[in-house]
C-alpha cells in the first residue's frame, strides 16, 4: 500500500496563513520541545488516519514498463534506492528454468554507487584496446550447421558450453590452437523472436540463396556472411560440385594487390551466407571464363576484397596459423581462415552515429560506390579490430548498405525493421532479452570496463544485459565478465571485459534457462 504525502512538511505554512505566528525553536528547553511535538503529534492523528504510514515510512510501488504484464513490480521505502533503480532500468520479469551456472553473481569487494558519465568515461573509451574473438548467428539448426561448418571450413566443432538442456548449439573454433576464432550458432529455445521467428527468416533466406544460385545473382541477405581465405579453392570447389550444394560464383580484380579473386558464396543448412575467395582455381573444375565478375550497379564489388590483406600477406598468416602444416577438414578439404565479417544494414549512416558515440575506439573507413552511370549504389563502413590471440592479426568488420541488391518479398530493411521491433518490446537498458542478441559479434574491451559502456547505452537509450562471471579463461587469461547489447541496425554486440562495479555492485551470472538470462533468484536484489 503507497503511503499519502506527508503533511507535517506543510504546518508552518498554514500557520502563517492562519495568522499564527511562527514559533521560535531556539533556546528552548528539550523537555518543553518534547512536549509540544506530542501534542502536536495528538492532533495530527485525530486529523490523520494513516499517520504511521507517512513521512519516512512512506512506502513507493514500482511497477517496469516494456509489457511485463504485471511481473517484475517491486516495493521500497527509500527514495535514494528508487532513484538508483530508475537511473539503472533495472528490474524485470523473471520465468521458469533453473540456474545453470555454479554461482550466481558477482558483486564488488567494496560498497559502491550508481554515478553518471563523465569525461574520463570518454577518455577511456576512445583510447580502450579493443580485440574481437567471435562471430555468432542465430539459427534454427544450430547443431547441423557447426557441423557442416566443420566439415567445410575446418572450424573445430566444440559444443563445450552446458545450457542445461535450454538452447542447441553449434560452436566452432577456426584455426583452434592459434587463431582460435569463433563461429559460433546459437538456437535460443526460450527467449522471445515475435510472431516471425528465427525458423521463418531462416526459411525465407534459405529460399532467397536458392533463388540466388538457379538465377546467378547476388542478393541483399548475402551480405551478412563471414569471409574466409585459403590458398587454393580448388578442392572445395570440386567437393561441392560432386555433391550438388548450389553456389554463386564470382570473380574481380582487388584495387589493393590488383591481384583476380574468385569468390564462392554458400549457405549452411539453416541458410546463413558464407564467402570462401582465393586467388587460385583450377580451370577444369570450374572454367574461369564462365565466372561472372561482380556488378557494379548491384553486387557492390568492393565490398568483396580486403581492404587489409594483399594475397601475400594472407598467405603469410594463413602459414602463421596452420604452422607451416597442411591442415585438412574431416571430409579432407583444406581448412580456411576466417579473414572478415560482413553485415548488411538499411543504414551506414545510423552506423557512423552508433559507434561515434558508444564505441569511439573503433576507427571506420567510409565509402561510396556508384555504377558506370554514377548513380549512387552502396554504402560501406570497414573497420580492423586485432585478433585477441594474435594482436598483430586484424579481423575486418564490414558493414554494407546495399539496397539495390536482389530480394523476393523481405528486403534488408525489413528484417532489420523487424527485429528491432522485437527488441523495443522486450528489452532496455539493463533489462530483457530476445533471441536476436545471438546475432553478435564478440568484441573484447582490455582497458576500459564495461561499467562506462553501459552509463553511455544507458544515457543513450542503448537496450544491454550485463552479467558476471569474475576471474580470467584458463586458456587464454581472458577477463570473463560480459555486457550483451542490442548493438544497431539488429546486429548485436558481446561485450567481454572486466565490471568495475561503478555502474552497479553485483551482477548475476546469465541463465541459459529464462527469457532474459537472469537467474531465477535475483541475488542481487536479496543481498541488498
Amino acid at each position: 500500500m503507497c503511503g499519502a504525502a506527508g503533511v507535517t512538511d506543510g504546518l508552518e505554512g498554514e500557520g502563517e496563513e492562519a495568522g499564527h505566528e511562527a514559533l521560535d525553536w531556539s533556546g528552548m528547553e528539550e523537555d518543553k520541545v518534547k512536549e509540544m511535538l506530542g501534542a502536536m503529534h495528538v492532533r495530527l492523528a485525530a486529523e490523520h488516519t494513516q499517520l504511521n504510514m507517512d513521512g519516512l515510512r512512506n512506502v513507493w510501488i514500482v511497477k517496469p514498463g516494456h509489457g511485463t504484464r504485471g511481473q517484475g513490480i517491486k516495493c521500497y521505502d527509500s527514495l535514494k534506492d528508487i532513484i538508483s533503480l530508475a537511473s539503472k532500468r533495472g528490474g524485470g520479469k523473471k520465468s521458469g528454468g533453473k540456474t545453470s551456472s555454479g554461482t550466481e553473481s558477482v558483486e564488488s569487494s567494496s560498497t559502491t554507487t550508481t554515478t553518471t558519465g563523465t569525461e574520463s568515461d570518454l577518455e577511456c573509451r576512445e583510447s580502450d584496446e579493443v580485440t574481437i574473438y567471435k562471430y555468432t548467428i542465430t539459427s534454427s539448426q544450430a547443431p547441423e550447421d557447426g557441423k557442416w561448418a566443420d566439415r567445410v571450413f575446418g572450424c573445430s566443432f566444440r559444443n563445450v558450453t552446458d545450457t542445461s538442456g535450454c538452447s542447441k548449439l553449434g560452436k566452432t573454433s577456426c584455426f583452434p590452437t592459434t587463431l582460435a576464432y569463433g563461429l559460433h550458432f546459437v538456437e535460443n529455445e526460450v527467449s522471445y523472436s515475435g510472431p516471425k521467428n528465427i525458423a521463418y527468416w531462416d526459411a525465407y533466406q534459405s529460399r532467397l540463396n536458392e533463388h540466388s544460385f538457379e538465377k546467378d545473382v547476388y542478393n541483399q541477405f548475402m551480405h551478412y556472411s563471414l569471409t574466409f581465405y585459403t590458398p587454393d579453392l580448388s578442392d572445395t570447389v570440386k567437393y561441392l560440385k560432386n555433391n550438388e550444394v548450389g553456389f554463386l560464383a564470382r570473380k574481380g580484380v582487388s584495387p589493393l594487390d590488383g591481384q583476380t579473386y574468385y569468390t564462392i558464396v554458400v549457405q549452411s543448412p539453416s541458410g546463413k551466407v558464407f564467402e570462401m575467395t582465393s586467388t587460385t582455381l583450377d580451370n577444369n573444375v570450374l572454367k574461369a571464363d564462365n565466372i561472372a565478375h561482380w556488378k557494379h550497379d548491384s553486387e557492390c564489388p568492393n565490398c568483396h576484397f580486403s581492404d587489409r590483406y594483399k594475397r601475400v600477406e594472407l598467405d603469410h598468416w594463413y602459414s602463421n596459423f596452420s604452422k607451416g602444416d597442411l591442415h585438412e577438414t574431416s571430409v579432407g578439404l583444406p581448412v580456411m581462415m576466417p579473414i572478415r565479417n560482413n553485415i548488411a544494414v538499411p543504414s551506414i549512416d545510423a552506423v557512423a552515429e552508433w559507434f561515434s558515440a558508444n564505441v569511439p575506439a573503433l576507427d571506420f573507413k567510409y565509402e561510396t560506390a556508384g555504377t558506370d552511370d554514377g548513380t549512387e549504389a552502396c554504402k560501406t563502413a570497414t573497420t580492423n579490430i586485432a585478433a585477441y590471440t594474435e594482436t598483430d592479426f586484424d579481423m575486418e568488420v564490414r558493414f554494407v548498405e546495399n539496397s539495390a541488391a536482389h530480394a523476393l518479398e523481405h528486403t534488408v530493411k525489413d528484417f532489420v525493421d523487424y527485429i528491432e521491433a522485437v527488441n523495443k518490446n522486450w528489452t532496455a537498458p539493463d533489462y530483457g532479452w530476445t533471441a536476436w542478441y545471438d546475432r553478435h559479434l564478440g568484441i573484447m574491451f582490455n582497458t576500459c570496463p564495461l561499467d562506462d559502456y553501459m552509463r553511455k547505452f544507458a544515457e543513450e537509450d542503448v537496450s544491454f544485459h550485463p552479467h558476471g562471471r569474475g576471474g580470467s579463461t584458463q586458456d587464454s587469461d581472458t577477463a570473463r565478465d560480459h555486457c550483451w547489447t542490442e548493438g544497431v541496425q539488429g546486429y548485436g554486440m558481446e561485450m567481454q571485459g572486466n565490471f568495475s562495479f561503478t555502474y552497479k555492485d553485483c551482477y548475476q551470472v546469465f541463465d541459459w534457462c529464462t527469457w532474459d538470462t537472469d537467474p531465477v533468484k535475483d541475488v542481487c536484489n536479496d543481498r541488498r
